[in-house]
């Protein structure tokens, strides 16, 4: 069982995950669809950081640059978060 504010923080963690995973792979395959060449395609990896327009794009809709923590599992986020507060 969970306290109400430990089960809103996850919620609010899992929701927030799922809102930047969907905006970035969704910017993310935007940005390979403006490529012409098929190398320029193969260099991409998830996680990497996007330039210009895919960039501010992103910024404008999750309010922050993309880093390695934003990208990680949902498990990673609720866990750090939750021993902050059991702490």
């Amino acid at each position: 069982m969970f306290l109400v504010v430990d089960f809103t923080l996850i919620a609010n963690t899992a929701m927030d995950f799922i809102l930047r995973q969907t905006t970035y792979c969704n910017h993310l395959m935007s940005y390979v669809k403006s490529f012409e060449n098929i190398n320029d395609v193969q260099e991409v990896v998830y996680g990497q950081e996007f330039t210009s327009e895919f960039l501010e794009s992103y910024s404008t809709i999750i309010g922050g640059k993309i880093n390695e923590q934003s990208l990680k599992g949902a498990d990673y986020l609720v866990f750090s978060r939750l021993s902050k507060l059991t702490a």
